[in-house]
């Protein structure tokens, strides 16, 4: 019998949200309300794979997970604060950030920035590094 999708699973959600958290931060994460609205309105159409890579991103970079931890794919980005040049811009940094062991210094050496560039866009752009 074939398992319904998870967009026909809304319940499902949170439980594997916290999960796939709790696996990239080896603890527990939390969410905000807004956060939870959008992770159980969302259609998933990459089904686990999408929420994993989604909460799992998310996480690295907060302790308490926000909408605007999440990638612009599921906020409907790029809103009034982000051009679509910087969401996407946003997105880049935050996939090279969420890569386990990786270092500032060393994302941005990959994107092709100076140290205190990336820095500079990281605050521009909203983005924090776990405490």
């Amino acid at each position: 019998m074939p398992v319904p999708a998870l967009r026909e699973r809304a319940d499902d959600v949170l439980p594997l949200a916290r999960y796939a958290a709790r696996q990239a931060r080896l603890r527990e994460v939390d969410f905000t309300r807004a956060a939870e609205r959008l992770l159980t309105s969302h259609h998933w159409p990459g089904n686990i794979d999408e929420l994993f890579s989604a909460v799992q991103a998310a996480a690295l970079l907060a302790e308490t997970i926000d909408v605007r931890h999440l990638p612009s794919t599921l906020v409907g980005r790029p809103g009034p604060h982000l051009s679509r040049i910087e969401a996407v811009e946003r997105d880049e940094i935050v996939r090279c950030l969420s890569r386990p062991g990786i270092t500032v210094a060393a994302a941005a050496a990959e994107l092709g920035l100076g140290r205190a560039t990336i820095y500079r866009r990281m605050a521009r752009l909203g983005i924090t590094l776990p405490k």
